[in-house]
Parts: structure tokens; sequence; C-alpha cells
């Protein structure tokens, strides 16, 4: 057994809080030593940290943990979710403090984050959920590919499973960037669209394309990012930060009252804004730039199919 620390502090605790939450009582502290690569005093003093943020950490005869779930959920949910009221507090007060500059933005866009990941809590809880996140922490640390079991595909619009070399996960934006040897790229999955995600004995093949693709406001990875500018009207504005709340870093007051410009980086699809737009074209006063996103929307228009009552 290794006793180095291949994973951050923070990054242990959470595999061990999803370890006991999704096998309750099947763990020793000698075997949660094990699967982290640390000492068991190392466990111990994890465990301990556990209980001192609020949670029931208990152990059967054989000294095997869980966490009480009724209580250490609730605490978790409580300890994850950032309520509405808490979240204007905090951009309010950096608006005072910080109204400009880089650093403002990257807060709010930070505070944003944090707030999506509160609302993802309870399906993060959730054992069906945590099961698919611990075989892709496995399925990672051993270079192996994975099953996405009956994936729900948005651009295909089939349900099918595919088979794929997961290398990056992301459980609070609940994505997982994997290779697709079907297609020969990187592709972004969603860990919720599929019904379980099982672990293969084939080896990766393809990990020197490993790379892990950027995220814009509308949480979609791509490698080419273009950038766009818009302007909303105070409806729009309300209704893109609900839909998205991370595009608020970058939504400023425009010149005119009552109007704001969204100016940022974002996927050369334009996946999610697209529909934003033709959802909600009558609060998209103006669309600047880029050409190509104009062209892109009449296109999307075209295709649209329309019934005629005879």
């Amino acid at each position: 057994m290794t006793y180095g620390h291949p994973y951050a502090y923070k990054t242990r605790i959470l595999r061990l809080l999803l370890l006991l939450l999704e096998a309750p009582y099947h763990y020793t502290r000698k075997e949660l030593a094990a699967r982290m690569e640390v000492s068991p005093d190392a466990i111990k003093h994890d465990l301990q940290s556990i209980r001192d943020a609020g949670l029931v950490v208990l152990y059967d005869k054989q000294y095997r943990y869980a966490l009480a779930e009724d209580r250490s959920s609730r605490k978790l949910k409580e300890l994850l979710i950032l309520s509405e009221e808490e979240r204007m507090l905090l951009l309010d007060t950096l608006e005072k403090v910080a109204p400009d500059g880089l650093a403002a933005r990257r807060l709010r866009h930070k505070l944003e984050a944090l707030f999506t990941v509160g609302q993802l809590g309870k399906l993060i809880l959730r054992r069906p959920y945590l099961s698919k996140v611990e075989t892709l922490q496995r399925a990672i640390e051993r270079r192996r590919c994975v099953l996405l079991e009956r994936y729900r595909s948005l651009s295909s619009n089939r349900t099918r499973d595919r088979k794929v070399e997961a290398f990056h996960f992301d459980a609070g934006e609940d994505v997982v960037q994997a290779f697709d040897p079907e297609r020969g790229e990187v592709r972004v999955f969603r860990i919720s669209r599929c019904e379980r995600i099982r672990l293969t004995d084939e080896p990766w093949q393809h990990e020197n394309r490993h790379l892990i693709l950027a995220t814009d406001p509308f949480r979609v990875a791509d490698p080419k990012q273009v950038p766009v500018h818009l302007t909303l009207t105070t409806g729009g504005y309300n209704l893109m930060i609900e839909q998205f709340p991370l595009t608020r870093a970058w939504l400023q007051p425009a010149a005119e009252p009552e109007q704001y410009d969204l100016q940022c980086q974002v996927n050369h699809r334009f996946l999610g804004l697209t529909n934003f737009i033709l959802g909600n074209h009558a609060h998209v006063l103006a669309i600047h730039d880029p050409p190509e996103l104009i062209e892109h929307l009449r296109q999307e228009v075209a295709r649209m199919h329309f019934l005629e009552k005879n």
C-alpha cells in the first residue's frame, strides 16, 4: 500500500463521503486507507474532520464505517446549498465593494458556480448518482473504458450505450469529459443522462488525445470558442441568469437604461445560446457579434417545420 497523498485533502474528504454514502458498513478504516492510498491514521483524521463538520459517523461490530444517512444527508445538503437570498446578498455586497474589474468578475463567476453546485446537491447525494461517480473514479484510476448505459443524447435524439474513455469529470457540474472512439474526438456527456455507468476491462487506447476542454457560461465544453455580444431587456437579463446562472458574470448594464449587454466567449456551435435566443427573442434587443451567430440563427429558423391547418 502506498502512503503518499495522490489526492488533494478536500478531494479525499469528498471521495470518503461518497464511499460512506454509497456503501455503508462496507469498509473498515484499513480498507478505506487502501482505497485512498493513505495511512489508516490519515483516515482516522479524516473521519474526525467529517464529525467536526456536523456529520454523524457510525461503525458496526466489525468497525466498518457509515454515515447516519438521514441526519448526515440533511446536513450535507445544508452545507451544499446556497439560498437565493444568500446569493443575492453576496452579489449585492460584491457590487458595492468591487463593482468593476477582472477580479470582481471572477468572484461573481465563482459565486454563481457555487450556487449551481448547491442546486445539484440533492441529485449528487442520491445513491445511483454516487455509484456513477465512484465508477468514473475507478475507471480513471485504472485507465479503463466505461460503458454509459442507455445514454440519452440530445444531439441525436437517441438512447443507446456509449463506450468511452472517461478521463475527467465534475460531479458538481454533472459532466464527464471522455474520448469517444466512435467519433474519434473528445466529447462531453451528462452523468445524469445515462441509467448507469459500467466499468469495463478494456484499457485506454487514446490517452495522448485526452485534453480537457474549456467550458463556457452555457456549460458547454468546446476547444473552439468565439466572442459574442448581445443586448437584452431587463426581462431578458432575468431569464438569462435564471436559465444560465454563470452568465451573470458577463452581463453588464448597457448604455441605455433597462438594457444589459452580454459579452463573453461561447462554444462555436452556439449551443445553449441558440435555445435562449429563439425561446426568448422578444427580450433580445440586438445581436451585435459575431455575424456567424446571425447566420446560424437564420438557418435554425429555416429548419423549423410549421403545420398548416386545412
